[in-house]
């Protein structure tokens, strides 16, 4: 194997990588914000309903379904995208050693990329939607309930209680950050695959036009 081929080969083995562990990510924040989102209206919707107000479902019981909804979608969007990442993954490893990895290989491999984003780039695309409001409503929130926290923490509060309000504050500070992240490297994946897919459409471009003048 060529310098060449050995520095493509070490970027598309880190861009699947790269990938396949950030959709795992995404997968475990679906669930997460799914998770959450049936707790939440559950825990307000039960209080209403032995209330016996069996119509009027309180508004934050709403943003719990919500958020289950989009947890669910969240899920199925992000399971096929895994899928087909999975795929590209299982071809590249089937070629070998590193040694026997041909060129050809490489451009197969790059090839299954690039069809993989055209074809998932509108699901990526409001994966990266859902996951930057995600980022920006957890640390909003987590700024509330730091206020909030504060408060109380000043009115005096038990030790247990003291634990666990820092605890629900770090986790929902790193569902933010965890977020973000998600949306920064899907940005950063698109950024590149647009990049190859335009340069790659001029080649074929050029190609026409050379074989038009053939004619």
């Amino acid at each position: 194997m060529t310098n060449k081929s050995n520095k493509i080969y070490n970027r598309i083995e880190s861009e699947i990588r790269s990938l396949f562990g950030i959709t795992v990510i995404n997968l475990v924040m679906a669930a997460l914000v799914m998770a959450m989102g049936i707790s939440f209206g559950i825990d307000q919707i039960l209080p209403a309903l032995d209330a016996g107000n069996w119509i009027v479902i309180p508004f934050a019981a709403i943003i719990g379904i919500v958020m289950a909804g989009v947890g669910i979608w969240w899920i199925i969007s992000t399971v096929g995208v895994l899928e087909s990442v999975s795929n590209i993954q299982d071809q590249f490893e089937s070629f070998g050693a590193r040694e026997s990895v041909t060129e050809t290989d490489l451009t197969q491999s790059v090839v299954q990329l690039m069809s993989t984003y055209r074809l998932k780039k509108p699901t990526i695309k409001k994966m990266m939607t859902v996951s930057y409001w995600g980022s920006i409503l957890f640390f909003v929130g987590g700024i509330l309930q730091a206020l909030a926290f504060i408060v109380q923490w000043v009115d005096g509060i038990d030790q247990l209680a003291l634990i666990t309000g820092i605890v629900g504050l770090v986790v929902i500070f790193c569902m933010s950050a965890a977020f973000f992240l998600v949306h920064r490297k899907y940005e950063s994946y698109t950024r590149v695959y647009d990049k190859r897919i335009l340069k790659n459409k001029r080649s074929e471009k050029a190609l026409e036009e050379s074989m038009g003048g053939l004619e």
